[in-house]
């Protein structure tokens, strides 16, 4: 007798996860606490294999578990009298941009038996993003005024040929994430929508728990700590991590494990961290490790201790804590400092003190963070926006791996039919960018044949084209 496809003995591990999706995704239209309806698709949990693209990820990892809304959300109270504001997940809606401050608010004031929706994380984002991968299918959406580039006019988008976002699942079924009807639609195109992760001067933070382990707890002046119940011990950076006890932040220089078993001593601590205050800490106080990348190829982050708090150009001022992105090592001349309202371009360097000139100056805060753009990999559009083409994900850490996170880019790429992934930093204005929004608006045909997704570091004020869609993660 012939086996069905569910029983093929040739069957692997990522075909095996392609059947599950398929089997498990499912539309489910959710009734909220207020009445209304929404329509939601569940994402099942999923093992991510060693290896999926390339070198990517690094080891396999877990994801999925959620809803998230099926179509990009509209505020409730725009289109109907009476109701208060709220994100609301229907087809044939144009979507609501604005903030991430009152993107937030949209999702919150959503409830479900008394819990709150939330904006997806970046790891909730990437189980989106693989799954065309997974599934092989060529994602689309409306990436040129109402279409696809690709493909040229798409007949049915409502409105057609739009200057700019389609009515909310109004494209093909190309446009949605299986290719089929029964999936989250326009995560390509249309417009890009929030995350919840923070991205302060081009750095994100993955969090560990841990506690102090001392029975008389640690002074304002102790130079290290001993902690337990240490979330991940192996993950922990060897040297120069930065840990949050209480309000103080406090670098650490050595991590040394298993003093005694299932302990580990922070070392050479550095306290009071970027402007926070020293304290007393018990035991048992809660510590939690910040694992912090910059996310920009080529780019730096850093923080401006003093010095830019005049009107001077030339201006010499002090910088630390610098980070830097995938491909780069050093600060050199040339480059651009990005901090408020400030573009500084750096004619020299020595440690910690950098010069530089800047035009129309105005006075930066001691303790500001700064982004600092170089043009190796991205091309720079007004000395402070930069974009490119993702050629290749992170797989330096275990813990970063899952967030899709560019290890590098360029700016040109080759013509076929598949979609390439990109990478947008908007620097420009009064504040740095502060969360990352994916989704987008900024796809061209690439070589790669990958997902078509963009990656953004935004503004947080930024509403002239980002939107929304929700998550809860609560099993169905």
């Amino acid at each position: 007798m012939a086996l069905t496809p569910f029983l093929k003995s040739s069957d692997t591990s990522l075909e095996a996860l392609r059947r599950k999706l398929l089997a498990e995704m499912r539309v489910v239209t959710r009734i909220d606490d207020d009445g209304h309806a929404h329509m939601m698709v569940w994402i099942p949990r999923m093992s991510i294999p060693a290896n999926t693209i390339g070198a990517w990820p690094v080891v396999a990892f877990q994801c999925g578990g959620f809803f998230v809304d099926q179509y990009q959300c509209h505020n409730i109270e725009e289109m109907i009298p009476g109701p208060a504001a709220k994100a609301v997940s229907q087809p044939g809606f144009m979507p609501w941009r604005g903030s991430r401050t009152d993107a937030i608010a949209l999702a919150a004031a959503r409830t479900f038996y008394g819990v709150s929706c939330e904006l997806p994380t970046l790891k909730e984002w990437t189980a989106l993003a693989i799954i065309p991968r997974l599934l092989g299918h060529a994602i689309h959406g409306n990436n040129s005024n109402g279409s696809d580039e690709r493909v040229g006019v798409v007949e049915g988008v409502m409105p057609e040929s739009s200057d700019g976002p389609i009515w909310a699942g109004s494209g093909p079924n190309t446009y949605s994430l299986t290719g089929g009807p029964n999936a989250p639609f326009d995560l390509v195109g249309n417009v890009d929508e929030w995350l919840a992760d923070d991205a302060p001067a081009g750095r994100v933070a993955i969090q560990k728990g841990a506690l102090v382990n001392d029975a008389g707890g640690i002074s304002a002046e102790d130079e290290q700590v001993t902690i337990n119940g240490i979330e991940d011990p192996t993950s922990w950076p060897a040297t120069n991590g930065v840990v949050q006890i209480n309000d103080e932040l406090i670098r650490y220089a050595t991590y040394t494990r298993d003093i005694p078993e299932g302990t580990a001593v922070l070392g050479g601590l550095t306290r009071a961290l970027r402007g926070t205050a020293a304290a007393i800490h018990g035991d048992a106080a809660t510590v939690t490790l910040f694992k912090e990348y910059c996310v920009i190829p080529g780019g730096s982050s850093l923080f401006v201790v003093s010095g830019l708090d005049n009107t001077d150009s030339p201006v010499t001022f002090q910088v630390n804590e610098v980070l830097h992105g995938p491909g780069r090592s050093a600060i050199s001349i040339g480059d651009k400092i990005v901090a408020k309202t400030q573009l500084i371009t750096v004619t020299a360097i020595s440690g910690g003190s950098v010069t530089g000139t800047r035009s129309a100056p105005a006075s930066v805060p001691d303790l500001t963070p700064a982004i600092v753009l170089a043009a190796s990999g991205l091309t720079t559009t007004g000395g402070t926006t930069q974009s490119g083409f993702q050629t290749a994900f992170r797989t330096d850490d275990v813990d970063v791996a899952p967030a899709l996170l560019p290890a590098s880019c360029a700016t040109d790429w080759v013509s076929d039919e598949a979609s390439h992934d990109g990478f947008r930093v908007f620097a420009a204005g009064a504040t740095l960018p502060t969360a990352l929004a994916r989704g987008g608006h900024y796809i061209s045909p690439d070589n790669s044949a990958r997902h078509g997704f963009t990656l953004s570091l935004k503004r947080d004020t930024d509403d002239t084209h980002t939107g929304l869609r929700c998550v809860q993660r609560f099993a169905p």
